[in-house]
């Protein structure tokens, strides 16, 4: 074949294929049509969702796993990396504008009111009882304890979650997060044990949090004491900036917090990414980060400590195979 011809070939089959997904691609498909309504009755009593409910009580259910955002214009302290709004990194603008789209926010100047709005709109649309736990978010810190804004993708502090919370107690309570290398750390905490925190919420690799640092241990002695969990996420980190410090989403690196009571909500069940078995009795290697966090799961001195947290699970990257096996179990 001449390689006119062939490029011509190319070309039609490109067309061909380009027309074939134009025509059968959903409608809006990369964007959130926010219609801004109640769920529809049709949905609302549907048969499956009727059954997902069934035998459940609401005021039991918490869905706890809801990030708050905000972009600094509010008045609530909240801060989001410059290079994700006008940086020189086109992915990252694409990132921070995906996610505004998918929570529906429109207005800059106001996103964090619209945002926290929308939360309550979606959340009325459950049965009655059932909350959202809205988290706060610390800033990245040196090992000296010192914020950085640089290496921060975003902040969300303890006071502007609680605001957000008290606004709707019949739908909203608060999730703190603090940095436990934090020269203040401790007294963090108690204020948020008496403010009405739920549990604690760490990134490891977004916050720079080893939960294997023995500077993490006075915070567990207080955090075991309270009773309050901590929800660390664990496996690779993406929707953040987590640069070089992957390793520390590894599940194990949260032995440490089990093994002085603290208990502990393993967020997403580590479902990405690989990482080193250092569990020396197993004999190093790298397994997946979701067989990692199944061996903390099987540990019975960990029975009734250590619980796995769904939220993403369903997605394309992340349930296959893992998923099943979360069912199967």
């Amino acid at each position: 074949m001449k390689r006119r011809t062939a490029l011509a070939t190319l070309g039609v089959l490109g067309l061909g294929g380009w027309w074939a997904a134009r025509r059968h691609w959903p409608d809006d498909a990369w964007r959130n049509r926010c219609a801004g309504v109640p769920l529809p009755p049709h949905l609302r009593e549907h048969p499956l969702l009727r059954a997902a409910w069934n035998g459940i009580a609401p005021e039991r259910v918490r869905d706890m796993h809801v990030h708050l955002i905000g972009n600094g214009l509010g008045g609530h302290g909240t801060y989001v990396n410059p290079a994700m709004r006008g940086g020189l990194n086109p992915l990252k603008r694409a990132q921070f504008a995906f996610y505004l789209n998918a929570a529906c926010v429109t207005d800059d100047a106001g996103a964090e009111d619209q945002y926290a709005a929308n939360l309550a709109r979606m959340a009325d649309d459950l049965p009655r009882g059932t909350k959202l736990m809205l988290f706060a978010f610390d800033w990245f810190c040196d090992e000296s304890g010192e914020p950085d804004p640089a290496r921060s993708t975003l902040h969300v502090p303890n006071a502007y979650a609680r605001q957000v919370a008290a606004r709707r107690p019949d739908r909203f309570e608060w999730v703190a997060s603090i940095h436990p290398y934090r020269l203040d750390a401790i007294e963090r905490l108690q204020a948020a044990i008496d403010g009405g925190a739920r549990a604690i919420k760490w990134l490891p690799p977004a916050m720079g949090i080893d939960p294997a640092s023995a500077q993490c241990d006075a915070f567990y002695e207080l955090l075991a004491a309270s009773g309050l969990p901590l929800i660390s996420h664990a496996g690779d980190e993406h929707a953040v900036d987590a640069g070089d410090l992957q390793a520390l989403g590894n599940p194990l690196r949260l032995r440490r917090a089990l093994d002085r009571g603290v208990r502990v909500i393993v967020a997403h069940c580590g479902s990405q990414g690989v990482g080193e078995d250092i569990d020396r009795f197993r004999g190093g290697g790298r397994l997946a980060n979701f067989e990692l966090f199944a061996r903390l799961m099987e540990e019975p001195n960990y029975v009734g400590r250590v619980f796995g947290d769904i939220s993403a699970m369903p997605q394309i990257n992340r349930f296959d195979p893992w998923l099943m096996r979360i069912l199967e179990r």
